[in-house]
């Protein structure tokens, strides 16, 4: 396994945890079920840490894809800077989502503003991520790039649009 696939491997992680986290936080507000909450808590503080091991694959991926030299500069660098922002959302999401696991301890509930916060948190990281996924997925799959057309020849061919 070369780091490219280490990076595909892991990337999935940070994107689906916010997924698991928002729908166990909802079920937990709705039906009043603590542990639910309490599950999504811990969801989001993995799936925050995760970002860590998606971004130093990434940085791996990107230098092994440069020396093979068939790659768009330019669709590398949107990926990177959008998973640069995705990952301090998902590093916020998670700090509220610690805070309001901290405060649910020993039998008490968060506050109810903190809870409904962990929960945009989770949304908000959710979008970042499913963003930073769909510019990831366009290094490899045109037909993700707007307008669903192929790339240019020299994009395929490694020149890069600088």
């Amino acid at each position: 396994m070369n780091w490219i696939h280490a990076h595909l491997v892991v990337n999935h992680l940070p994107v689906l945890g916010p997924v698991f986290a928002l729908g166990l936080g909802a079920a937990g507000v709705i039906l009043k079920k603590r542990d639910l909450e309490r599950a999504a808590y811990v969801v989001l503080v993995l799936a925050a840490l995760l970002t860590v091991a998606a971004f130093f694959t990434g940085e791996k991926a990107e230098e092994a894809a440069e020396r093979s030299g068939a790659v768009n500069h330019r669709l590398i660098h949107e990926h990177e800077e959008e998973a640069e922002f995705a990952r301090l959302v998902a590093f916020a999401a998670g700090a509220l989502a610690a805070g309001a696991w901290w405060a649910s301890r020993k039998g008490k509930t968060a506050p109810i503003w903190l809870r409904l916060l962990v929960l945009v948190g989770a949304g908000a990281t959710l979008l970042h991520m499913a963003h930073t996924a769909t510019h990831g997925g366009q290094i490899r799959h045109p037909a993700l790039l707007d307008g669903a057309a192929a790339p240019a020849a020299g994009a395929e061919a490694g020149e890069s649009d600088d």
